[in-house]
């Protein structure tokens, strides 16, 4: 009998718990993790962001080749490199970066699911580019200050 009576106050007081966490998960403002940890590169780094539906689209395709010989580049800039795609095949600075992730990033800077965008965010926070095309190593030193 008290057995039975501290399973069942036990199954109420977690779901509770479950219900009222329910209500802060719909009002909290980020699902992942990622739109707070940008804070982290402030004064540190900049962030290159590349957003793009999957890696196989064209313009991703041209850009991560871009990046890929321009590596040098993005260290002497002391930039982190994001992918940002619609899946779990993103990477935020050689990190997994979670779908959920993706889409606080997506939602941050107003990119819609399936678009292509460029987005360079300096070492204190602030949007120094946002491009739609694949950038040029040129156009990349415009956006990137070291």
């Amino acid at each position: 009998m008290i057995r039975r009576t501290f399973w069942v106050v036990g199954i109420g007081i977690l779901s509770l718990f479950i219900f009222s966490n329910l209500g802060e998960a719909k009002n909290s403002k980020a699902i992942g993790t990622y739109e707070y940890n940008l804070k982290k590169y402030r004064g540190k780094q900049n962030v290159l962001l590349v957003f793009a539906p999957t890696k196989k689209t064209a313009e991703f395709q041209q850009q991560a080749e871009i990046l890929k010989e321009q590596f040098k580049f993005l260290k002497e800039r002391n930039s982190a490199l994001f992918y940002v795609l619609v899946s779990d095949d993103g990477r935020a600075d050689n990190l997994k970066l979670r779908d959920l992730d993706a889409k606080d990033l997506r939602k941050q800077f107003g990119v819609k699911e399936g678009s292509f965008l460029v987005v360079a965010v300096d070492k204190n926070g602030k949007t120094t580019g946002k491009k739609t095309t694949p950038q040029t190593l040129e156009e990349l030193k415009k956006i990137l200050k070291p």
